[in-house]
């Protein structure tokens, strides 16, 4: 019974913060754009309260809406995907997606897609040695829509143990330094 009356209230608070919250990240048409959930005006506030409501079991999301609702890819939409999704839309914070991985393994980034007059801009990587970046641009196939754009793929491969920071920015293609509409942080943490 505790529960439903917390659940309830967190429900209300997001709804009123999608009455209240007016900025929003805004993007062209997007293949694929974490946290927008609804396909609609970017990344916002209702998306957050769709991944709530999912989280909670009140809803159900489609195969497309459970992969762009999974911000820190950890297989499930949860509450704190919710929290992720609403600080980003109130623009508080970036998408921060986490991952463990061996000296000598792999780790692929995928699921980039250039958006309109956006592109993904792969910027840094702190502490800047220790991994080898190799960038990827698949080829579209011949039925696809017009104004698709390829996929792109980063697969990262460590050289040693550490804690590592890569960080993207979807932002305008004539202007790589201009405000970001997305922008994520892959945090790698390397073991021997």
């Amino acid at each position: 019974m505790k529960k439903k009356m917390i659940l309830k209230t967190m429900l209300a608070v997001c709804s009123c913060v999608c009455v209240l919250l007016v900025g929003t990240l805004c993007a062209e048409a997007s293949q694929y754009q974490l946290g927008d959930i609804n396909e609609k005006d970017g990344v916002n506030a209702d998306d957050a309260l769709m991944a709530l409501q999912s989280a909670a079991q009140i809803t159900e999301l489609n195969e497309y809406q459970n992969t762009v609702a999974d911000v820190n890819k950890d297989g499930a939409v949860s509450a704190e995907d919710a929290l992720q999704i609403l600080q980003v839309a109130a623009k508080l914070d970036v998408f921060h997606i986490s991952t463990e991985m061996m000296a000598g393994d792999t780790y692929t980034i995928d699921k980039l897609f250039d958006v309109g007059q956006y592109a993904w801009i792969y910027a840094e990587t702190t502490p800047a040695d220790g991994l080898t970046i190799e960038k990827e641009v698949l080829p579209l196939p011949e039925d696809s829509p017009i104004g698709q754009t390829p996929e792109q793929i980063y697969t990262i491969s460590a050289e040693k143990a550490g804690v590592y920071e890569l960080y993207f920015r979807l932002c305008p293609v004539n202007d790589p330094e201009a405000d970001a509409v997305e922008e994520r942080i892959y945090e790698i943490t390397v073991t021997e």
